[in-house]
């Protein structure tokens, strides 16, 4: 993506695909969104790239979307349904749940909710109010966590509402908000970055093991910005993850750090001298290199 600042309030994030080698590379068209960044997620089966996209109205409302690429035919489709974020696909790429927004009953603002939409029908189903969540790899399980006040909690439901069990994960962790969902690779526990009821504003990594229903804290640190997209990727062999965490730096505005982790320990990831990181990722499906 190539993302270029318009104004103070506005910017146009431009969206262009081409080959690994960069060859065949082409525009599709700008969107503009007000202070709400990509959360793109391409499907297990590598065929679809979908993101969240808005659209700015000589009203100055926007209206939003869910921007959906064939990346085999370039077939470009937009869907009239607000999506911000947190895509977690199926693993056969036939469905993926996402953070969407409901408009209150008074009509004057949103909040959010968890949303399955289905790749055949292009329709989207309402699971929870202020729920968020994550697929399992296995495809049989939804990891979700319930911010409705007076009852956060996670637990596990299957995609068609049958509950599963609850998760016995200290309240300490889950009264404040749980802001990001990653599982692990072979079903057994969650990663979950919490935010806890402190001041200055506290931040945890934490491990849950789905079997013990032990909680395992590996990280702490404070984080400036607050922002639920701040970003947590797993390794492809699922033994180490990247954390993302914010700060506010006097000369340059938000700042991101990246640690590498473990179960155990979290390792600042350090660029060269006078570089700051703003994006990282694995290299390769099977490379255990950030």
């Amino acid at each position: 993506m190539d993302r270029q600042e318009d104004d103070e309030q506005n910017r146009t994030v431009r969206v262009s695909i081409a080959n690994i080698d960069g060859s065949n590379s082409q525009t599709l068209r700008p969107y503009t969104y007000s202070a709400v960044p990509e959360r793109e997620g391409l499907s297990p089966n590598g065929k679809f790239f979908v993101f969240p996209a808005q659209d700015q109205n000589s009203n100055n409302t926007l209206s939003g979307y869910i921007a959906i690429l064939d990346l085999k035919t370039n077939e470009f489709q937009e869907i009239p349904i607000y999506m911000f974020g947190d895509i977690s696909w199926k693993p056969d790429s036939t469905q993926f749940i996402y953070s969407g927004k409901i408009l209150d009953e008074s009509k004057e603002y949103y909040w959010s909710g968890l949303f399955l939409f289905d790749m055949e029908t292009k329709e989207s189903t309402l699971l929870g109010e202020r729920w968020k969540g994550a697929w399992s790899p296995n495809g049989e399980w939804l990891a979700v966590y319930d911010g409705t006040e007076g009852q956060k909690m996670m637990f596990l439901t299957r995609p068609d509402g049958t509950k599963g069990q609850n998760l016995d994960i200290p309240e300490l962790y889950t009264k404040k908000r749980i802001y990001r969902i990653l599982w692990s690779p072979d079903n057994s526990g969650l990663y979950l970055k919490a935010r806890l009821q402190s001041l200055p504003e506290k931040y945890v990594l934490i491990y849950y093991d789905i079997e013990s229903g032990t909680t395992k804290e590996i990280f702490n640190f404070e984080d400036w910005a607050q922002y639920a997209w701040e970003m947590m990727k797993l390794s492809p062999d699922g033994e180490w993850l990247i954390l993302e965490t914010n700060y506010q730096a006097e000369w340059w505005g938000i700042v991101s750090d990246f640690y590498i982790c473990n179960q155990e320990e979290c390792i600042p990831l350090e660029p060269p001298d006078f570089f700051k990181c703003e994006r990282a990722d694995w290299v390769g499906p099977y490379s255990t290199d950030p």
